[in-house]
């Protein structure tokens, strides 16, 4: 009876050896899945890491374009005041060489032109 008990021992202890070599299995495979989770998760934090620096380095250079195209805008602005500047003038150089009897006379035309075109139309 002794021997019976004994050996019933053992294979109760086997059975619970067994039973907790499969938990230590299945644990470890857990772990195993959830390493691989994570290191998925950190491949994709550096995934956004470096999507999130590229949008930073392309919005950077945007900022860079802006400010030149700013740039450029205001000197254009400037080089049409000094044109227009120059043309106003020109025109009045030109006016001052005819005289006002000139000016005149093309005025007198475009009314003279009005009055007819009025005229024409009624």
């Amino acid at each position: 009876a002794v021997e019976s008990t004994s050996n019933a021992d053992v294979q109760q202890l086997h059975g619970e050896l067994k039973s907790e070599e499969s938990a230590l299995v299945a644990s470890e495979r857990d772990v195993l899945a959830a390493t691989a989770s994570v290191e998925s998760a950190h491949g994709q934090v550096r995934a956004l890491q470096a999507t999130l620096a590229a949008k930073k380095r392309d919005r950077e250079a945007n900022e860079e374009k802006k400010r030149a195209c700013k740039a450029q805008l205001a000197q254009l602005a400037q080089q049409k005041e000094h044109l227009t500047q120059i043309l106003a003038e020109k025109n009045r150089s030109v006016r001052r060489r005819r005289g006002t009897h000139c000016h005149d006379a093309v005025v007198a035309r475009r009314e003279t032109g009005r009055h007819q075109s009025a005229q024409g139309a009624n």
